[in-house]
């Protein structure tokens, strides 16, 4: 026995005989047991695979669907809100333009009525000054003459004086 048994060719029938028999009794071990059970198991975690993306798949068209309803609504509220804003800036221009002339039919009411009262203040003041300056002349006249003049003659020279100067 100065051989390796490996190398020994008288035992290679045994040892091809018995590889054959590990080989085929394993083959057949691994195929009608260990594969099935594989193939099942492989089988049921594609289906909950399958059901789960086929799930997802159905949970995201309904997300789309909700969304896109959601755009459109968001729209539609941006066109009503749009919509909104133009009314009351038109209604808010066209109030602001009678405001305007109602200010400006106020503020000429208020002028003319500021013009008659200022009309009336200097009527009033020429025949103040004037009556002031009848008196003032009544009293020289008087003092320089020491006699009553004739009121409407000086009346009328006072009259004439401011004319030419007012």
């Amino acid at each position: 026995m100065d051989v390796i048994p490996q190398l020994d060719t008288s035992t290679y029938l045994s040892q091809l005989f018995w590889f054959i028999i590990s080989f085929t009794s394993l083959y057949f071990v691994v195929s009608k047991l260990v594969i099935p059970k594989i193939e099942d198991l492989i089988r049921k975690r594609y289906a909950i695979t399958q059901n789960s993306l086929n799930n997802s798949y159905n949970f995201c068209k309904i997300l789309h669907d909700h969304i896109n309803q959601q755009l459109f609504t968001l729209q539609s509220v941006n066109s009503v809100a749009d919509h909104s804003i133009n009314e009351a800036l038109q209604e808010s221009q066209y109030m602001m333009h009678n405001l305007k002339l109602t200010i400006h039919d106020e503020l000429s009411k208020m002028f003319k009525l500021v013009d008659e009262q200022l009309q009336d203040t200097i009527l009033s003041s020429r025949k103040e000054l004037i009556q002031l300056s009848f008196e003032i002349a009544l009293i020289y006249y008087n003092k320089l003459f020491n006699c009553n003049p004739d009121m409407q003659k000086l009346h009328n020279i006072t009259l004439q004086l401011y004319k030419e100067k007012l």
